[in-house]
């Protein structure tokens, strides 16, 4: 019974120094990070590039462990003798970065509910998945969407914005042409490689953006916005944005 005691308090120290290590890493980042982009400016190239792309994994990383820290810190004073006051002032050191991580994800959380409305009817993405599923279905996937209902305080237009990596038949002038007919949008004239139609007040404007270097403005992965992109051999890159006019 003490061997089984003394294993799980290795267990829970071992635990406890693992997660120490991880917020650590992650508190040292996010520092070295502020004085880069204090001394050069944001977005940042080079090596720190990678370091600046996966910053918001990295602060989820530091805040869970710093968390997870807290508990197991207590955990291992309780069941440990000896090192029980290490471990005790391990949580108390990763508290207030747990801290900070929890008023720091509130926040984001707040500003996200009431800035991006991320449940709010959106008509524009309405006639906008309309158009991308249309643009899509002979293949290709949707490389990445962005959407704003248009209900404020920063935006009151309703808009979306799609890319799209399709055949190259489905790029073409007829295949673009088809693809806004079906979702309900027509034009007085068809123009091409930037094709804009109309449906009721909604404007559609979609643009083949063409197969290699292609800058798309969304954050993919730990990409950054603006980042260049490669389609597959036969396959182009497509823009595709809907938008309705401000209400009066």
């Amino acid at each position: 019974m003490d061997e089984v005691v003394a294993t799980r308090g290795r267990s829970l120290r071992a635990a406890t120094w693992i997660a120490a290590a991880v917020a650590g890493a992650a508190v040292v980042a996010v520092v070295v990070l502020a004085i880069v982009w204090a001394t050069s400016g944001v977005p940042l190239s080079g090596p720190f590039a990678v370091l600046e792309r996966a910053l918001t994994v990295i602060v989820l990383a530091g805040w869970a462990a710093a968390v997870a820290g807290v508990a197991l810190g207590i955990a291992a004073s309780v069941r440990s003798a000896a090192p029980a006051r290490r471990m005790l002032v391990t949580a108390i050191v990763l508290a207030p970065v747990a801290l900070l991580g929890c008023a720091a994800v509130t926040l984001f959380g707040v500003l996200w509910l009431t800035v991006a409305h991320p449940f709010a009817h959106n008509p524009a993405a309405d006639s906008g998945s309309r158009v991308s599923a249309a643009l899509r279905a002979h293949g290709g996937p949707e490389v990445c969407t962005q959407a704003d209902p248009g209900l404020g305080p920063d935006n009151v237009q309703p808009w979306y914005t799609a890319w799209l990596e399709v055949p190259d038949s489905s790029a073409g002038p007829d295949g673009v042409r088809s693809a806004l007919e079906q979702a309900g949008f027509s034009a007085a004239t068809w123009s091409y490689p930037t094709t804009t139609a109309v449906s009721g007040n909604r404007t559609a404007t979609v643009s083949v953006l063409g197969a290699q270097d292609v800058g798309i403005d969304c954050a993919i992965g730990l990409g950054q916005w603006g980042d260049t992109h490669d389609a597959a051999k036969g396959d182009q890159f497509v823009e595709v944005q809907v938008q309705l006019p401000m209400p009066k």
